[in-house]
Formats: C-alpha cells, sequence, structure tokens
C-alpha cells in the first residue's frame, strides 16, 4: 500500500511541476494587451543588430492543418506524381507505417502538433527551439558547415538543418 501511496504522491506532483513549467512564465518585454495577452499587433522584437528575435515562449494553437499532410496548400499538379501516389496510399492505409502508430517520435511532424508548446532560445550564433517533453533542435547561425555525414535526430534529418551564412543574408 506504501508503494502505492507514494507513486501516486510522485505522478501528482510531477503533473504539478510540468504544469507550472514555462506559461505561467511569460517572456519579459514582450509587448501585452490590459488582460495580458500578447499583443500581436505591436511590431515584432528586434535584436541588437535589428533582424527579428524570435525568443520567447510559443505555441501552435492554430489547428493541425498540415499533421498529417504538409502539402495541405498545394494543388495535386502542383505534386511530383510519384509522391501524390505515395500519399494517397499512405491515407488509405490509414497511416500504419507512421512514426505515431509506431510509438515512435513525430519529426518535423511534431512542430505541427497542436498544442505543442516550444521556447525558442536565440543567440546571434544559434537558435535553439526547446520542446517541453525534452526534445530540442539547434540551428547554427554562424556560417559553419556541417558535418560531410551528420547523424540524423529525431526532430530533424541532416538535410533540413539550416545554415545561415555570412553571403547567404
Amino acid at each position: 500500500m506504501n508503494r502505492v501511496l507514494a507513486c501516486a504522491t510522485f505522478i501528482v506532483v510531477a503533473v504539478v511541476a510540468l504544469d507550472a513549467q514555462w506559461i505561467k512564465l511569460p517572456t519579459p518585454g514582450l509587448p501585452r494587451l490590459p488582460d495580458g495577452k500578447p499583443d500581436l499587433t505591436a511590431p515584432a522584437p528586434r535584436t541588437t543588430d535589428g533582424k527579428p528575435d524570435f525568443s520567447g515562449l510559443w505555441k501552435n494553437d492554430g489547428g493541425d492543418r498540415y499533421y498529417n499532410n504538409i502539402a495541405a496548400d498545394l494543388r495535386e499538379s502542383d505534386v511530383a506524381p510519384w509522391a501524390h501516389a505515395l500519399f494517397v496510399k499512405r491515407q488509405l492505409e490509414f497511416g500504419k507505417d507512421s512514426p505515431e502508430t509506431q510509438c515512435l517520435p513525430l519529426g518535423p511532424a511534431y512542430l505541427t502538433t497542436r498544442y505543442r508548446d516550444f521556447r525558442i532560445v536565440q543567440t546571434p550564433t544559434l537558435i535553439m527551439l526547446a520542446f517541453e517533453d525534452g526534445m530540442h533542435r539547434e540551428i547554427f547561425m554562424d556560417g559553419r558547415s556541417l558535418e560531410a555525414d551528420p547523424n540524423p535526430t529525431w526532430t530533424f534529418s541532416s538535410s533540413m538543418h539550416i545554415v545561415n551564412s555570412p553571403s547567404s543574408t
């Protein structure tokens, strides 16, 4: 009985602690409306060099439009025939081979999942996306080259890394 009580206490404490992590700590300097909500009509914050500053807590509460179809806004003629055929096949199979149905991390679809909070930390040389469950993504902005054979991660494959070199800005 003591074990059950200890486990139940741990679960309650963990849930309360997780609930208090980010949402109740508003981003300093973020323009807000009188009711405390972010002012989405205010000018975008800027870094000291004048570039947009993405730092802060982000939330996708706009829906799951792209969750199972990243090409939701494209016409069928915009998509390669083999890709459209694969999409239709996966729809007919109810996504049986998707990472989600195999209890694996979602990969890039992770960002399009509704109600997924994440924090962006931006420095002049790095942007980091930190997710509630401990997953993270680092985007180097200092012009460095990627390794010749990088090890892909669940969140993003090596082909999706973004490198902002001085010549591309």
